[in-house]
């Protein structure tokens, strides 16, 4: 098998798209990345003054004229110069027409949105004979409003660009319980609640902190209390949240950054007890409580020296785990995934963002 990619326009342009040809599966997947068009079709031509050689699939001579190629067409450069030139085709197919209606068609791509790409069958297309691909576009985000694009020169099998490696550290709930000596900027006396913002008038607040086992109820618990706290629920985010602000803030005792901010858990942790959006301040939700114990837990266990680093993880195979509930324990030599290749929402987004990505819009 073998993919061949046409690219189209610049950032400067205000449009940028690639088109994959699939000589296997016989489609094209076209994919916007910078800015939106609606495409109406796509033309391909073996470069001679002879038209013709090919099929014309899905166009009506009248009502689709405006679609045509006629006339100049401007060509892009491998190296992003343009040029204009006048091709003559042999064949093509009809996507779409002109005009967006009150609801947008598949053909209506828009860079960063849920609907950046869309996949086609490539009818006759044969990229042996014709190498040449056209694109008639409107809707564009060009100045003219529409475009008359060709690229002579697809890249055949491209070769995706060097993973970015970027690797977390994080540490448990137990080892920071036992090593109080090692918080930095954090003691194990702070308030638990004035660290998360849930006591609003500094005396503490109205949640009830009654975890099982002897000690509780507590009105006010201190980091260290918190830490230990016992249960689940509430108890169990508790723990971790308390962890992973430790693990944030640690200045020696991690080999890599930990995934997130502090500033980022403080303010998870307050979603999940309604403060900063329309429910009931210091009211604990318990299913989002648990979405972010889940992920906190996962990155707190994330340590170099107790997991396999595996450079092929992806953001999907992080993904899985989390929602699985298959999370990492130290006391196995389970694969933890703290080294992660390339650019991707689980472990390049705020953790509002990631949230939001494995659970829903309650973290928008």
């Amino acid at each position: 098998m073998s993919v061949y990619e046409y690219e189209y326009g610049s950032v400067a342009s205000g449009l940028q798209f690639t088109i994959v040809y699939d000589d296997v599966a016989k489609t094209f997947t076209i994919k916007v990345l910078t800015g939106a068009m609606n495409v109406n079709a796509l033309y391909w031509s073996d470069g001679d003054a002879t038209g013709g050689e090919g099929t014309m699939s899905g166009f009506d001579a009248k009502k689709d004229a405006s679609l045509n190629m006629n006339g100049a067409n401007t060509v892009w450069n491998e190296d992003g110069t343009t040029s204009s030139t006048k091709e003559t085709w042999d064949g093509g197919v009809k996507i779409s027409s002109a005009g967006l209606g009150s609801t947008p068609p598949v053909s209506y791509i828009t860079a960063g949105s849920d609907h950046d790409s869309f996949v086609i069958p490539s009818g006759d297309f044969d990229v042996s004979m014709f190498s040449t691909l056209g694109v008639r576009a409107t809707s564009t985000t060009t100045a003219e409003g529409s475009i008359k694009w060709v690229d002579d020169a697809p890249d055949k099998d491209p070769v995706p660009p060097p993973p970015v490696e970027v690797s977390y550290d994080g540490l448990s709930q137990g080892y920071w319980s036992n090593h109080t000596t090692s918080w930095d900027g954090h003691a194990p006396g702070d308030s638990f609640e004035a660290l998360f913002g849930l006591d609003s008038n500094g005396t503490g607040s109205e949640i009830t902190w009654n975890p099982p086992g002897p000690d509780g109820p507590f009105t006010n618990p201190t980091l260290l209390e918190a830490i230990d706290f016992g249960g689940g629920d509430q108890f169990s985010l508790a723990r971790e949240a308390v962890a992973a602000v430790l693990n944030a803030d640690s200045t020696g005792d991690l080999s890599h950054p930990y995934r997130f901010t502090a500033a980022e858990i403080e303010q998870a942790v307050q979603l999940v007890y309604g403060i900063g959006n329309a429910n009931p301040d210091n009211v604990y939700n318990a299913t989002m409580g648990a979405q972010l114990q889940d992920v906190l837990e996962f990155w707190n266990h994330a340590q170099h020296d107790e997991a396999t680093l595996d450079l092929n993880a992806t953001a999907d195979d992080v993904k899985t785990l989390i929602l699985a509930g298959e999370l990492p324990n130290l006391n196995t030599d389970a694969d933890i995934l703290p080294g992660l290749t390339g650019s991707d929402t689980m472990y390049t987004a705020s953790l509002l963002g990631v949230l939001e990505e494995l659970y829903g819009s309650a973290w928008a």
